[in-house]
């Protein structure tokens, strides 16, 4: 009977010891230093305009713009009515015409690049999210009589803000501005420095 007992006593204290050395163990792997968190690793970082048309497919984070090509690209894709809900932010400042200071000669003598604004109108508008994090596009150059000119043409429920414009040359028809033409969304902490006119009266 003895016997029994003292092995049940072994058992059990072979059980406990068990427990222990395995909380101890787990507890070593899941302390503040060697806790690892399995993260969505896709949905962390933030690809480029040139990596979506390249064929990422885009997460929920902002597509970044990071000079004047993908600037450009950035609103070609918007006139094809692809990914205009995203968020898109700059990632620097951005040069679209070399000396730009020179902008107020540039209704006779214009820059090498005339800009197509992003959203072209009810069929494709802008809807989506611009963040310019403060950074400043500079040598914007626009010079017809369409309606809806400025960097962003049409936006419809999106915003655009913290973006600078600055040496920039602007004309065009109806609802023309600097950095939009029509706008139904939300504009906030943007500015403005350069020439802008148009055929009527109701400008931005």
């Amino acid at each position: 009977m003895n016997k029994t007992k003292n092995n049940i006593t072994k058992m059990i204290f072979g059980v406990i010891l068990v427990i222990a050395m395995l909380a101890c163990s787990f507890g070593n792997i899941f302390n503040s230093e060697n806790f690892v968190v399995f993260a969505d690793v896709e949905n962390d970082i933030d690809y480029s305009i040139t990596e979506i048309i390249n064929g990422q497919t885009p997460n929920e984070n902002y597509i970044t713009i990071n000079n004047a090509e993908e600037l450009t690209t950035f609103s070609s894709v918007i006139n094809q009515g692809l990914y205009n809900n995203k968020k898109f932010k700059l990632t620097s400042d951005i040069e679209l015409n070399e000396s730009s200071e020179n902008y107020a000669d540039w209704e006779y003598d214009p820059p090498a690049n005339a800009w197509i604004p992003i959203g072209i109108g009810y069929d494709y508008p802008f809807a989506g999210v611009f963040d310019g994090q403060g950074f400043t596009i500079s040598g914007l150059y626009i010079n017809n009589t369409e309606d809806c000119q400025g960097l962003f043409g049409y936006m419809s429920s999106g915003i655009i803000k913290n973006v600078n414009l600055i040496d920039i040359y602007v004309k065009g028809g109806h609802n023309t501005g600097g950095l939009l033409g029509f706008s139904d969304g939300i504009v906030a902490n943007c500015t403005i420095d350069g020439l802008v006119c148009s055929d009527f009266h109701e400008d931005w």
